[in-house]
């Protein structure tokens, strides 16, 4: 029972200290990604250190040991790792010291967007102990944990993980420990380590893949900024002002005469001649010098003899 409560003691802890983390981490900007509980990557590897409260039919104190693991993100709320555990505690009595490891698979569940980083765990284990105290030193057992654990970013690349887990190990019928009056050990284990996510990142807003594939809009464009588009600028480069529905300079007094004229000549007397030029065409549109020849816009025409 004690064990139990310690669990829900740092449960609510933990919980607590993880709303405060996520509200500060808004305010860091570039720290890391921390509306994803890995950081948009899809594996990890973790190792953490662990205190084992341990079980006081055990014969046993509290026990050192760690935990390795190496996950996989299945989905957004459920992540899936291989896990193994290893822990060393003193007898309370003749001065021995008792082993005890375990590999399995653990399932971690994220249940809240609103803390995306806390979430509730559980494994299943097979255990092994030596060098108990008791009539059993060896023997082999079932463990299984279910607990609580936050990650806190700390780099996108590297992760604060704890833990807080209630365990249960079961060695069978046949009674053992130093009491030899039980065939179960419930204990409470907390851990702290590290965390590293490996893999594809998700791709951030405004990144250079999503820079690469952007379409831009040339119709609706206005690079010399006269306030006509680029798709209706018969005169590209004319200066922002008075210019017309073309694009082109209004009021010079020696615009070409065609009606149809979309660029000023520079002299009265220059009328539209033959014309070389596309008359479907929006570009390039010269402004034509004084007895140059134009076209049907009132482009001048490169290429054209010169006035004589």
């Amino acid at each position: 029972m004690k064990h139990g409560l310690k669990v829900v003691g740092l449960l609510c802890a933990m919980f607590a200290t993880g709303a405060v983390w996520a509200q500060d981490d808004g305010d860091e900007a570039g720290a890391a990604d921390v509306t994803h509980a890995l950081s948009g990557r899809p594996w990890y590897v973790s190792g953490m250190f662990s205190y084992v409260d341990s079980d006081s039919d055990r014969g046993t104190k509290g026990g050192l040991g760690g935990i390795v693991s190496v996950g996989k993100k299945v989905t957004w709320g459920l992540t899936l790792e291989l896990t193994g555990y290893y822990s060393v505690a003193d007898a309370k009595h003749d001065g021995g010291s008792a082993d005890l490891y375990a590999y399995g698979a653990s399932a971690l569940f994220f249940p809240s967007k609103t803390i995306p980083n806390a979430y509730g765990v559980v494994s299943l284990m097979k255990g092994h102990t030596s060098n108990l105290p008791g009539p059993r030193d060896s023997f082999a057992s079932t463990v299984f944990d279910v607990g609580v654990g936050y990650l806190q970013p700390i780099t996108t690349h590297m992760l604060l993980r704890a833990e807080a887990r209630y365990r249960t190990d079961d060695k069978g019928a046949t009674p053992t420990g130093a009491k030899s009056t039980t065939s179960n050990f419930a204990e409470g284990v907390y851990s702290v380590g590290l965390l590293f996510p490996f893999g594809g990142g998700a791709t951030q807003a405004g990144s250079a893949d999503e820079a690469a594939t952007a379409v831009v809009d040339t119709e609706s464009a206005d690079d010399d900024n006269d306030g006509v588009s680029n798709d209706k600028d018969q005169c590209p480069g004319s200066p922002a002002g008075a210019v017309d529905e073309n694009g082109c300079p209004t009021g010079d007094s020696s615009a070409a005469t065609d009606g149809d004229s979309a660029a000023p000549a520079a002299d009265d007397g220059a009328a539209p001649t033959d014309s070389s030029g596309d008359s479907g065409s929006a570009t390039p549109c010269r402004t034509p010098d004084a007895g140059e020849q134009v076209d049907e816009n009132g482009c001048a025409v490169d290429g054209a003899a010169p006035p004589q």
